[in-house]
C-alpha cells in the first residue's frame, strides 16, 4: 500500500527503522520522524546513522528527529541534570550533518508537582538551554520543536516563545499529552501558542493513558480540532505517532479525508 498523506512523517525509533521496517518505509514512501533515545546514542557508531541516513537520501524521503526525554529536562532546577539534558540535546544535534532533519523535537520537560513553585527559575533555565543550542539549529537551518507533555495550560509555554524570540524556534502541539493532562481548552492553546506552531504530532487515545492509538480510535475529536486551525488558518507540519504499525495507514487514511488542507 502506497502511502496517500505523504505530507506527514511517521514516527519510529531507530533501532525498529534499522532492524525491521526500513523496506516498509522505503516502499511506502514515508517519511519519518526517528526517535533517538540514550541507547541508541550511546550505543550505535556513527556509520550505523549514516547507513540509515543514505537510505533515506537515496529514496529522496525526508526526515526529523526527536530527542530523548526520559529523565531530562533542559529546564531543570539541578544544574548537573540540566547540564546532561543539554549533553543528550548536543548529541542529536552532531547528527544534523548526517541526516538534514526538516526539524528536531524536544520536550519542555515542565511538571507542575517538581517546578510548580519555581516557574520563573525554570523558565530563566530553559532559555539558558536553549540559547546554548539553537545556533547550531540555525547553522543548519533546522527547527527546534518545543512538545507539550504534562502542562495543565499553555501559559507557562507562552511565555517561554515570547521572551525567547529565537526564529528557530516553535511549538510542537501534541494532541495526545493535551487530551490527557491539559485542563485549558484547545481554544485557547491555539489562541496563546497559534503564533508560535510549527507542528503536531498526532494520536489518539481515551483520556485515561498515553495509548498511542490510530486517529480516529479514541475519544479525541479530531474533526473539532482540524476545524479550529483552519478557522485560524494554521496549518503546521505533522508527525504520526500511533505505536502499532498496523495504526499507521488507517491514520494516514483519516488526514487524507479530514486533513483541511488537502
Amino acid at each position: 500500500m502506497r502511502n496517500i498523506f505523504p505530507e506527514a512523517h511517521v514516527s519510529v525509533p531507530f533501532s525498529l527503522l534499522r532492524d525491521y521496517y526500513m523496506s516498509f518505509v522505503l516502499e511506502n514512501r514515508i517519511p519519518v520522524e526517528l526517535v533517538l533515545d540514550a541507547s541508541v546514542l550511546d550505543s550505535f557508531p556513527l556509520e550505523e546513522f549514516k547507513k540509515v541516513a543514505f537510505d533515506l537520501v537515496q529514496a529522496d524521503l525526508p526526515c526529523s528527529l526527536h530527542a530523548p526525554f526520559l529523565d531530562l529536562s533542559l529546564g531543570a532546577m539541578d544544574p548537573r541534570v540540566r547540564q546532561i539534558s543539554l549533553e543528550r540535546m548536543e548529541q542529536v544535534l552532531e547528527l544534523l550533518p548526517i541526516f538534514h532533519p526538516r526539524w528536531v523535537v524536544c520536550h519542555a520537560g515542565f511538571e507542575e508537582r517538581h517546578y510548580g513553585y519555581e516557574k520563573e527559575t525554570w523558565l530563566n533555565n530553559i532559555f539558558q538551554s536553549l540559547s546554548r543550542l539553537l545556533p547550531q539549529l540555525e547553522r543548519n537551518r533546522t527547527f527546534l520543536m518545543v512538545e507539550n507533555v504534562f502542562e495543565k495550560d499553555s501559559l507557562l509555554l507562552k511565555s517561554l516563545f515570547r521572551t525567547s524570540n529565537f526564529p528557530w524556534l516553535r511549538f510542537c502541539l501534541d494532541i495526545g499529552h493535551h487530551h490527557l493532562c491539559s485542563r485549558t481548552d484547545l481554544r485557547v492553546w491555539l489562541d496563546d501558542l497559534g503564533p508560535f506552531l510549527g507542528m503536531l504530532h498526532l494520536h489518539d487515545n481515551n483520556g485515561r493513558l498515553d495509548d498511542h492509538l490510530a486517529i480516529g480510535q479514541g475519544s479525541i475529536d479530531f474533526k473539532g480540532f482540524f476545524a479550529l486551525l483552519r478557522k485560524r488558518e494554521l496549518n503546521p507540519k505533522i508527525t504520526l505517532e500511533p505505536h502499532h504499525k498496523d495504526w499507521v495507514f488507517p491514520s494516514l487514511e483519516f488526514l487524507a479525508q479530514n486533513w483541511p488542507w488537502s
